[in-house]
């Protein structure tokens, strides 16, 4: 049964990602995607505000949850998602999708009212993950002048995780129970890290189906790292992070390749959206449509990344017309200079 169910999920995951890939494949789809997501954000970030003044779900109408979630006196809005946490990450992580659509050059009116309406969405959610989500990105677009020396910065923060793990009375991980702008459970995402840790042996192998029973409520797997883990065991959480180190990797080859200032920007902005979805991950696991964004930013990354080696790439050198050549030396010597002119 176990088999049975995980296999839907995979189903549903390939059916969703290699269409997306399919149809986005050069930078006039990217830009495309980018311009149906502020539209939807657009959408979403008005009846959100509505929401918040209202209390009253609009999306409720066409069959939508009209469950309404207070927080400290204000109106936790959902838009048309199943929860607050994923409307705003969503909102959050769509901002440096369209500061690349302003830095690509094209529809700039448009990129403005994307980045507006993703505030809005991170905003109207009173939540914490959502407000360090949008804060993180633009925080790390901030970081621009140091593009050249994120090696540094990354070894950085290893080390200063290690050093204070040396000194803190609890795990380093207990640092997200510090991150508590709007009074939320930063103390629930901690104690899920430090129950994930401590029962390794229980999902090492392939997922467990007992996480609610390690401690209180750890049945919300409010974190992304977690969820991969507990569904899927170790090799998942592996793969997980593999695509996640695999995106990085190529956003900074193709940074490194760009030509032109603002290529280079382009793919520095698409690392950051990379970097707010790992943020939101630490605070929510998706499993909404919040998903499809996923999986269709991964997709957007594919198809990007390879967009610079087409661009740089340098023509076939034809052979010589000399009718002595036989015609399979002819073709030979037409796929190696293709293929050498490939790897350079």
């Amino acid at each position: 049964g176990a088999f049975v169910n995980k296999s839907g999920f995979l189903l549903g995951i390939l059916g969703l990602y290699f269409p997306l890939r399919h149809l986005i494949h050069e930078e006039k789809d990217v830009r495309n995607v980018v311009q149906v997501l502020v539209i939807v954000v657009a959408v979403n970030a008005a009846g959100m505000l509505y929401e918040q003044f209202s209390g009253h779900n609009l999306f409720s109408l066409l069959g939508g949850i009209a469950v309404e979630s207070i927080r400290q006196g204000h109106v936790r809005a959902q838009g048309a998602f199943q929860h607050p946490l994923l409307a705003g990450s969503f909102g959050g992580v769509t901002l440096p999708l369209f500061a690349w659509l302003w830095k690509s050059g094209h529809n700039k009116t448009l990129s403005v009212v994307g980045m507006l309406s993703s505030a809005v969405m991170a905003l109207c959610t009173w939540s914490s993950t959502p407000l360090f989500v949008l804060l993180g990105g633009v925080g790390a677009i901030c970081l621009w002048p140091l593009r050249r020396h994120m090696r540094k910065v990354r070894w950085g923060i290893v080390l200063t995780l290690l050093v204070l793990q040396l000194f803190m009375k609890a795990p380093v991980w207990f640092l997200i129970q510090r991150v508590e702008l709007s009074g939320t459970s930063g103390y629930h995402r901690a104690i899920l890290v430090d129950n994930f840790v401590r029962h390794f042996g229980d999902w090492w192998l392939m997922g467990t189906k007992d996480m609610s029973t390690w401690d209180y409520e750890t049945w919300d797997t409010s974190n992304e790292f977690v969820s991969q883990g507990e569904t899927g065991g170790l090799l998942t959480f592996v793969f997980f992070l593999a695509i996640i180190s695999r995106g990085f990797q190529k956003l900074g080859k193709a940074r490194i390749r760009a030509r032109e200032k603002s290529k280079e920007w382009c793919f520095w902005l698409l690392g950051v959206a990379m970097f707010t979805n790992i943020l939101a991950y630490f605070g929510v696991s998706y499993w909404d449509q919040t998903e499809v964004g996923w999986l269709a930013f991964l997709a957007i990354i594919s198809a990007a990344t390879m967009s610079p080696v087409i661009a740089i790439r340098p023509k076939s050198v034809q052979p010589p017309k000399d009718a002595s050549l036989p015609v399979d030396t002819e073709l030979e010597f037409s796929e190696t200079s293709r293929f050498s002119h490939l790897l350079q």
